[in-house]
C-alpha cells in the first residue's frame, strides 16, 4: 500500500517513519519531513511533504527513533 510519495535529496542509508513526520539519513546528516497521508490534505493544496529541518550531527548516525 502506498501512503505517499516524494523526492528525497540523498539516498538514504536508513528511513524512520512516524505518525506525522518520516526521516531519512546517511552518515552524519538526517532530514526530517511532516507528511500527511492521502485524504488529510487541505484545501490550500499544500505539499503532501514538506521538509521541517535537516540536521548534521558530530558523528555517524546508525537510526532515528521516531515516537508521537
Amino acid at each position: 500500500m502506498i501512503i505517499g510519495k516524494t523526492e528525497l535529496e540523498i539516498e538514504p542509508h536508513h528511513i524512520s517513519i512516524g505518525p506525522d513526520h518520516f526521516a531519512v539519513g546517511i552518515n552524519d546528516g538526517v532530514w526530517y519531513y511532516r507528511w500527511r497521508p492521502i485524504g488529510a490534505i487541505d484545501v490550500t493544496k499544500q505539499s503532501m511533504v514538506q521538509i521541517v529541518t535537516k540536521r548534521d550531527y558530530m558523528g555517524t548516525v546508525k537510526k532515528v527513533v521516531m515516537n508521537d
